[in-house]
């Protein structure tokens, strides 16, 4: 019989963010390899253990089984991501020598990025959910969202939301089933198919 998954609180530590580093990359499809190329890891994990931004460790919450990680999530509120900065990941990825790479990406994405940065006072955002590829569909998922809902509702918040691929048809299943709808779908990479992301929100 295997150990029940237990659910804890990051630790502000490089170990702890290697770990996050490669769920989240997970999370948003490759999109932080894309940013940060080989280093991704490097550059995410020294930015986690530092406070006043979207990756901090202290918003993530993992889920264990006999002490391995199994998967993450994230979540803050509308207005700590108003006073959140970009500085401490801009200063990493300068510091691994990918900031070029950092700024032609965030150049290239610009309209779904400003799309998702806008995160309303009384939201809980979701920042990251994401299950190591071989626990997915065990349940670990639905765990890390009760427990995010769990904080959404003890900070005060209205709502949940949270910014999901339109191709990512599984996740977005989830999320369904969780209560969340569609309110509305950023626009389009270059206008090509398949490449926007939809807000879900869910009124507690």
């Amino acid at each position: 019989m295997e150990a029940p998954i237990s659910l804890r609180h990051a630790d502000p530590t490089l170990e702890d963010g290697l770990v996050f580093a490669r769920l989240v990359d997970y999370a948003q499809e490759g999109m932080m390899r894309m940013k940060f190329g080989k280093h991704a890891g490097e550059v995410i994990a020294r930015a986690f253990i530092q406070p006043g931004h979207d990756l901090c460790y202290s918003y993530v919450t993992f889920a264990e089984r006999d002490g391995r990680i199994l998967g993450t999530g994230s979540g803050y509120t509308g207005e700590e991501h108003r006073n959140h900065t970009d500085e401490v990941i801009t200063a990493e990825a300068a510091a691994s020598g990918r900031r070029w790479r950092q700024s032609l990406m965030e150049w290239l994405a610009q309209r779904p990025l400003r799309f998702m940065e806008v995160v309303p006072d009384g939201d809980f955002y979701l920042r990251a959910l994401a299950v190591e590829p071989a626990y997915r569909g065990s349940g670990i998922g639905t765990q890390l969202l009760q427990r995010l809902e769990g904080e959404a509702r003890r900070s005060g918040s209205k709502r949940l939301s949270l910014d999901v691929a339109t191709k990512n048809r599984r996740g977005r299943q989830l999320y369904e089933r969780f209560g969340f709808e569609v309110e509305s779908e950023s626009p389009r990479f270059f206008g090509l198919p398949r490449t926007n992301v939809a807000r879900m929100v869910k009124t507690l």
